[in-house]
């Protein structure tokens, strides 16, 4: 559980919407495992979650690089008129077995040219080593929600991965407790009033009901 004084009350994390590579038809076109975007049903879970989302009360929205999570914020960004901070720290565990090589990423610079609600002046408060093993992806998402909540006040919205949702929740969290990462569906924890987090919505997925429920 993270000790330290924070600005933010409220943190809410999802991860992105279904992949394209879940086709088997389009895997051949593969490209760069960072690079593989939203499938038909991610867009429209991704839209559902702007959606859900538009009226809550979300003061900062924050997203992992990868095109998935940058498409699924940006559905969402649109929906609670917020830009987009690109954040390092919120991205994939970078395991050697599925990165054998540092993986590329695509600059903020080239990533707001496809999506212009990103905000280029931010800068990234963690950098993630290449490679890391499970435990050093959980201190990254521990040391990256620290940050963030530390600096920003209000709520707080992370779009990024399932051991974003996963790690982030669980570095908050005292004691810990199963926390659920559906694509698109959202994980909510706050402060008491003894200012201790709580979860208060785990892979609420209400929202993706029309679409088949929420997927994995």
């Amino acid at each position: 559980m993270i000790n330290t004084e924070s600005k933010a009350t409220t943190l809410w994390l999802v991860r992105h919407g279904q992949r394209m590579d879940t086709n088997p038809e389009w895997k051949p076109q593969v490209c760069h495992h960072t690079e593989v975007p939203l499938s038909p049903l991610g867009l429209a879970q991704a839209q559902a979650l702007g959606k859900r989302l538009a009226g809550a009360r979300i003061d900062h929205l924050f997203c992992s690089p990868y095109l998935r999570a940058v498409q699924t914020a940006d559905a969402v960004a649109q929906h609670i008129r917020l830009p987009i901070k690109i954040e390092h720290g919120a991205m994939e565990w970078q395991d050697i077995g599925m990165f054998p090589n540092k993986p590329p990423l695509e600059s903020v610079e080239q990533l707001a040219a496809r999506f212009p609600v990103i905000d280029t002046t931010y800068r990234s408060r963690v950098t993630p080593v290449w490679p890391e093993d499970h435990d050093q992806a959980l201190a990254r998402m521990r040391c990256c929600v620290e940050a963030l909540i530390g600096e920003y006040d209000g709520s707080i919205l992370i779009v990024g991965h399932g051991l974003t949702v996963v790690g982030m929740a669980k570095a908050l969290l005292d004691p810990a407790y199963p926390v659920e990462d559906a694509q698109c569906g959202i994980v909510r924890v706050g402060k008491n009033r003894q200012g201790a987090w709580r979860l208060q919505l785990n892979g609420d997925a209400d929202h993706l009901a029309a679409l088949g429920g929420p997927t994995y």
